[in-house]
């Protein structure tokens, strides 16, 4: 799953997954950049 980022983050934030893990925080922290700016 490294590549699941990629997936997710292809120019705009498509979901968050509501059950990612503490490791798969990476791809809420880009969300909430990407939300916020």
């Amino acid at each position: 799953m490294s590549n699941s980022v990629n997936d997710i983050f292809i120019g705009e934030y498509s979901w968050v997954n509501p059950n990612a893990l503490i490791g798969e925080g990476t791809k809420i922290g880009r969300f909430c950049v990407i939300e916020e700016g």
